[in-house]
């Protein structure tokens, strides 16, 4: 399990998939079929969502939830067996992203078939930036940030308290504050800090108000079960669009240049 997971990651999905992992730990099942399964049932979770039917909603949303819990599952089997790999890494990304993307369109084909407009469709393609600018962000900023950055994303499952790793960050803080004075502190005080808050209900807040994967499939699936699809668009976007860049800035404020 990941330490640093958002909220209902850590606090749900995680759990359900760890208890699905003692089951499987011995079984022929392979990281990489897990993560095809998770691929596929966010397919068909997408076609259901494209019959703007509610019953079929709802079976969309708890499969959505479903295909979470595989994508959590896979990683933490390859961690568990030591079967971590180049490809693995890879085919989660891809399945990942093209599974967003499917889970997109067929939104947006339900919603469009109810509303007989297009309007659906321009929602969706703003919703295709925000996610995508959020994938790929990640990666390029691990690639172009400083070694600092590099030294806490070099093994992903290590704790936000972990000594070694708290010092970075607190470094990072630090230098932070004495250049970019107080636009530093106002974004320093909404990200989350393990090492200060010490996993506080304020905490997990904040690691909710982050969009990440766990709070958007269950942003989709609660509005999908209360029959109200065409919010999920509007809310992705402006929640997306402005958290997202904030995340961006204040990790360069914390690690640009070094």
């Amino acid at each position: 399990m990941k330490t640093d997971d958002g909220f209902v990651a850590a606090l749900f999905t995680a759990p359900i998939a760890n208890r699905l992992l003692r089951r499987i730990e011995s079984s022929a099942v392979t990281p990489n079929q897990v993560t095809l399964l998770s691929i596929l049932t966010k397919l068909v979770a997408s076609a259901l969502y494209a019959t703007a039917w509610w019953p079929a909603l709802v079976l969309g949303a708890v499969l959505v939830q479903l295909s979470f819990v595989f994508d959590c599952l896979d990683g933490q089997l390859a961690r568990h067996r030591g079967q971590t790999s180049g490809f693995g890494e890879w085919l989660d990304f891809m399945g990942d992203c093209l599974g967003d993307l499917v889970l997109i369109a067929g939104i947006a084909l339900g919603c469009a078939a109810v509303t007989s407009s297009l309007t659906p469709f321009l929602w969706s393609y703003a919703a295709i930036l925000v996610l995508f600018y959020r994938h790929f962000d990640w990666m390029l900023l691990v690639r172009v940030l400083g070694g600092g950055y590099q030294q806490l994303h070099h093994t992903p499952t290590r704790s936000i308290d972990e000594p070694s790793k708290a010092q970075v960050i607190d470094a990072a803080r630090e230098r932070s504050k004495a250049e970019w004075g107080w636009f530093a502190r106002s974004l320093d005080w909404l990200a989350p800090k393990g090492t200060v808050e010490n996993r506080s209900l304020v905490f997990w807040g904040k690691r909710a108000l982050l969009l990440s994967n766990g709070e958007r499939y269950m942003l989709i699936s609660v509005l999908g079960m209360i029959d109200r699809p065409e919010w999920i668009f509007p809310v992705l976007v402006v929640w997306g669009g402005v958290v997202y860049p904030l995340i961006t800035v204040h990790r360069w404020q914390l690690f640009g240049g070094r």
